[in-house]
């Protein structure tokens, strides 16, 4: 499991899309509209109820294996 810094570095990540910033949301439950700040702002406001050595939920899930 990922930590808040390690989350909050793919969260602020100038190579992070939108539409990763949306699956993200979805994957806690949080709301997925919006643009970038929008949905930033968001995963910031759940990412801070974290510790800094808490493991919290992976944002950014591996892709399917391939077949």
């Amino acid at each position: 499991m990922p930590t808040p810094i390690e989350a909050y570095d793919f969260v602020d990540d100038p190579n992070t899309t939108v539409a990763q910033l949306r699956v993200a949301c979805e994957i806690i439950g949080l709301d997925q509209s919006g643009g970038r700040e929008e949905l930033r702002d968001r995963l910031h406001t759940y990412l801070a109820d974290f510790g800094p050595d808490a493991a919290v939920v992976c944002l950014r899930p591996e892709p399917d294996p391939p077949k």
